[in-house]
This record gives C-alpha cells, sequence and structure tokens, in this order.
C-alpha cells in the first residue's frame, strides 16, 4: 500500500515538478476511490482522511478569524490609546518647573488646573494703580514660561505699565522630537489657554489678550479659530511661522477665521517661514476681512529679538494700549 501511494503522489505532480500539499494529495487519492481507482480497502482510509481535514480546515478557519477579530480590535485599542496620550513630555515639563521655581524674581510661580492635568505657569501683577488688561504669553519651540529671549522681556516688562501677565507651560516634546512631534502639540495647548484665561477672569481682568512668540502665537491664532466665543480681546504673535502649502492650512487658515485686532509683529532678519509668508499672511487676515490687522517690521531684530528686547517690549506695549486705550480701564486686583 505504501508502494502504491508513493505511486499516486508521484502521479499527482505539477507540470512544473512540484508537489502538491499533503491534503491535495488526499483530495486527489479521494477523487480515485469516488471512481473505484483505488483498491476497496483503501477507500474507507483515505474517507475518514478526508473527514479530519475538513474538520481542521473548519477549525482553521474559525481560528484565523478569530485572530483576525483580535487583531483588529489591538488595532484599534492601540490607536485609541495613541490619539489619547499627550503627545507632551510631561516628566520634561515638570523638570523644567522645578529648575525655574527658585529662579524667579520677579512674578511667582503657580500651578495651574486642566482636567486632570497640572501645568507650570508665572504670574506677575501689575504696578500700576489702573489696569489695563491681562496678557498671557506663550512661549515657542523648546522654550519656557521664563525663556530669556521674548518671553522675559514682555513678562517683566509689560506689567510696569498697568497690564499683568501669565506666562504659562505649552506641551513640549522629548529632546530631538520630529517636527510632526510639535505639530501634535497644538492641540494641546488648547485647554491651558482655556485654564489661563479662566484664571485671568478669576480676578476680574476684563481686557485678556493672547501674547505668543513663534510657535506659541500659531498655537494662539489656532486656539482662537477653533474658539471665537472666548473672550480675548486682542492678539499678538511675535515671529509668526506659516507654511506656503497647498491647501491651505495651519498659520494661514487660521487667519481666515480671526477677526480679533492682531498685530504681527517680526524682525526684519527674522526666519525663513516668518519672512517668506509675510504676503500670504496679510491676504488671509484681508480674506478674513480684519480691518484691525497690522504688520510691523522691527529692523535689524532676529527670531529672538536678541538685543532688541526693550524696542519689542515698546512696541508690543504701544500697539496694545492703543487698541484697548478705548476700553474702560479697571482698578488693579486687590485695589478695589
Amino acid at each position: 500500500m505504501a508502494a502504491f501511494i508513493q505511486s499516486l503522489v508521484s502521479d499527482s505532480r505539477r507540470d512544473d515538478g512540484k508537489h502538491f500539499r499533503v491534503d491535495s494529495i488526499y483530495r486527489y487519492l479521494f477523487k480515485l476511490g469516488r471512481d473505484n481507482r483505488l483498491p476497496a480497502d483503501f477507500r474507507f482510509e483515505v474517507a475518514c482522511r478526508m473527514k479530519t481535514l475538513r474538520r481542521r480546515r473548519r477549525w482553521y478557519s474559525g481560528w484565523i478569524k478569530g485572530i483576525k477579530v483580535r487583531y483588529t480590535i489591538a488595532i484599534i485599542v492601540l490607536v485609541l490609546l495613541s490619539t489619547s496620550s499627550p503627545a507632551s513630555d510631561l516628566a520634561r515639563e515638570q523638570r523644567i518647573a522645578l529648575e525655574l521655581e527658585d529662579a524667579i524674581l520677579t512674578g511667582y510661580p503657580l500651578r495651574l488646573q486642566s482636567g486632570q492635568l497640572t501645568f507650570f505657569a508665572i504670574h506677575t501683577e501689575s504696578a500700576s494703580e489702573k489696569l489695563l488688561g491681562g496678557a498671557i504669553l506663550l512661549h515657542g519651540r523648546g522654550a519656557n514660561p521664563n525663556w530669556i529671549d521674548v518671553v522675559y522681556p514682555l513678562r517683566t516688562k509689560l506689567p510696569e505699565s498697568g497690564w499683568e501677565t501669565l506666562s504659562i507651560q505649552l506641551p513640549i516634546t522629548a529632546p530631538g522630537a520630529p517636527e510632526e512631534g510639535y505639530q501634535a502639540l497644538i492641540p494641546e495647548a488648547f485647554p491651558r489657554i482655556d485654564a489661563a484665561i479662566e484664571f485671568l477672569r478669576q480676578r476680574q481682568i476684563k481686557n485678556i489678550v493672547l501674547l505668543g512668540h513663534s510657535l506659541g502665537a500659531r498655537m494662539a491664532l489656532e486656539y482662537l479659530a477653533n474658539n471665537a466665543d472666548q473672550a480675548v480681546a486682542a492678539v499678538v504673535a511675535v515671529g509668526l511661522p506659516a507654511s506656503r502649502d497647498k491647501p491651505v492650512s495651519g498659520t494661514l487658515l487660521a487667519l481666515q477665521k480671526v477677526k480679533l485686532p492682531l498685530l504681527d509683529i517680526y524682525g526684519s532678519q527674522d526666519i525663513g517661514p516668518v519672512l517668506s509668508t509675510l504676503t500670504e499672511r496679510a491676504a488671509e487676515a484681508r480674506r478674513a476681512q480684519n480691518r484691525d490687522y497690522r504688520q510691523m517690521e522691527v529692523p535689524g531684530a532676529d527670531h529672538f529679538f536678541s538685543g532688541l528686547e526693550d524696542e519689542l517690549v515698546q512696541r508690543v506695549r504701544a500697539w496694545l494700549n492703543r487698541v484697548i486705550a478705548d476700553r474702560r480701564a479697571v482698578p488693579a486686583a486687590g485695589k478695589l
């Protein structure tokens, strides 16, 4: 019988000389048995083997389907976890906060709450008898609420002329993260801006402005594009980067939706994404029919206004005072 099976196996070769699989051979044998081309004592053995193969095939089919279902569920869970997990490096944020707390000489550190998240901020009260408003400072990529460039000068100098400042820690990535990591941070900043606005509201501050640098400026604009009903009086965007990609997205798309007074201030030696999109930014503001949009160049300034910090503060303060001057000034908190 073994020799007989071997001869059948040999007969079951394909034209290319390769054997069928074992179950294919038994199907071939079963066909021969059905055509009475097998010995009678061997037909029963082949028939039993075919039943076994059919049961095994049904079991494999159900097992594979189960794997597919479990695999699909696992993918869905991983996607949900990846979208719900914060892109920000929270451990790094905590280290920055601990380093900054003891080094703050102007203003005082505090923690703000946004849902389950607690994040660092620096609040500086106004030294003026009359309070013009409150400015929420949004730092740039790789910076922090007390960053020496742009943020610190504005945070400490504006309070001298009637503006409280609240500089908040924005989401940050791990060192060396790709560009896509920074893009994912933008919507994560929105709840923090909400919390900062609420903090100033609790202090009875009515004229609230967002003042962002670089990535922080973009976060401010995209926040306002998605939260048009918030009580923000104006926006200052320092070194606002944009992309000329089509279709319009990011900064340029946000500019189509923001109709608040907006100062787009930059240096004559700023970075490429700022200088190369001046025309596009102005065009999108016109598309939004924002008559209070203004571009302002500071001659000689780079992206960080190095050596021209006082010039930056003076220009921002003058623009804010001019825009908010017609609003009624209120007494400073604690001086009612």
